[in-house]
């Protein structure tokens, strides 16, 4: 696996440590072009090593943190003389080192093109496409301009600057977005969280408020930065902890408490008591490829590619959100891009997408920025657990009480597996 670009090296080194095992290094397009040389490499002294490349155009992902941090996006940019931006083919990179190569464009061929790469017993490179590179007719590129307060209402939004920029096709906000069906939701029920765009009510920062729609990428990121926003802050509440006062029971859908005897009771009566609290952190998702999605309508029917983990549930909730049937609903998730269940959930990538591409009558792709995926997308949350046990001298037990407690949005119901 790529991390930093240490991948395709390293990947050099345990194929001369176990020259008989096959050696296969799965990198994305930045973490290879950063060490691009170990291609030059495995030729020069024939280590026949297999590349599999996630070509899912790192380098947006590379340039948006260069230009949050740094303001600079010197080195990941690629464009042709005459401006226009392009992804290198790595194909044609990987031939001009000597090394076989192919595109593997459908999931259905990667088996058999990596036997084949491996059985060459040469250096061999398969370039594996992701959902934020499908090719796409008439393409309109969606930029989500998200909030930078915790909660708030929009006081006003300004776009009059953006909508003169080059190549700028439309702003979608809660003034004049799509209507989305308020009931719509998850297995748990109606979920606020998919309701994008629908009023100015800010309840976490990070919340899209905008999408800006350009001809390129680059036109509309650069016009998304001309947005100015107003905001009307109010007090919001961060802390968590297993007492909190905003605490609500759990939701019963997986069944109810789990309550049997007088806990109390058995521990008082107890020889041997253990109390102990037990706390763990959020974690976020930070998969190989940001959460990506190109959708289209035709003839009302609403088509997607998007890169998630549950392609059927994620069209059920796009039909509730549209209150239409699910059969006009088709949903594609080919090249997932890495996921650890952070792609599970209907991302606000395709709604947004969907939304604009029925507002401008043109297919539209949106993905997220790797700050974006951290502020707008599902993660694990923290827990704080609490355990009593309670046992006679011989190790017998009488009592075993579990309090729980994880941190969930008021905006919908999840159950956390701390819970079970």
């Amino acid at each position: 696996m790529a991390t930093m670009g240490f991948a395709p090296a390293a990947a050099i080194g345990a194929k001369i440590g176990a020259p008989d095992k096959p050696v296969m290094c799965l990198v994305g397009d930045g973490g290879l072009l950063s060490v691009v040389g170990a291609l030059a490499t495995s030729v020069e002294l024939g280590i026949p090593v297999v590349w599999v490349l996630f070509n899912n155009f790192c380098f947006s992902t590379i340039r948006s943190v260069g230009d949050t941090y740094f303001k600079n996006t010197y080195g990941t940019e690629f464009t042709t003389p005459d401006g226009t931006p392009y992804n290198p083919d790595f194909v044609m990179l990987a031939k001009s080192f000597g090394i076989e190569a192919a595109l593997v464009e459908e999931p259905r061929d990667l088996a058999a093109s990596l036997k084949k790469a491996i059985d060459a017993d040469v250096p061999y490179l398969l370039e594996v496409r992701t959902r934020a590179d499908v090719p796409m007719p008439r393409l309109a590129h969606g930029w989500i301009v998200t909030a930078t307060v915790s909660r708030g209402r929009l006081r006003a939004i300004d776009t009059s600057a953006t909508l003169g920029m080059p190549g700028v096709l439309g702003v979608l906000d809660h003034r004049d977005a799509p209507r989305l069906n308020p009931e719509a939701g998850n297995y748990f029920g109606p979920d606020g969280s998919l309701q994008l765009l629908q009023d100015d009510v800010i309840p976490y920062a990070g919340q899209p408020i905008a999408l800006v729609l350009a001809e390129t990428l680059e036109q509309a990121r650069a016009a998304a930065g001309a947005i100015r926003v107003d905001y009307d802050v109010q007090p919001h509440d961060v802390g968590f902890h297993l007492d909190h006062p905003a605490s609500r029971p759990a939701s019963t859908a997986f069944g109810p408490e789990a309550d049997t005897g007088d806990v109390d009771a058995e521990l008082a009566a107890s020889a041997v008591v253990v109390d102990e609290r037990y706390r763990t952190p959020e974690e976020c998702h930070s998969a190989m490829e940001p959460h990506a999605a190109t959708a289209w309508w035709e003839n009302g029917h609403l088509y997607a590619v998007d890169s998630n983990q549950g392609a059927f549930s994620v069209s059920q909730v796009l039909a509730a959100l549209w209150s239409i049937d699910r059969d006009r609903v088709h949903v594609r998730s080919e090249h997932v891009g890495g996921g650890f269940g952070g792609k599970g959930l209907c991302g606000p990538q395709v709604i947004l997408a969907a939304m604009a591409g029925e507002r401008f009558e043109r297919p539209v792709r949106v993905t997220l920025t790797r700050e974006q995926v951290f502020e707008a997308t599902a993660s694990r949350p923290p827990t704080d657990q609490q355990v009593r046990i309670g046992a006679d001298t011989d190790g017998h037990l009488r009592a075993v009480h579990h309090r729980a407690a994880y941190a969930l949005s008021p905006l919908a119901e999840y159950i956390e597996w701390c819970t079970r």
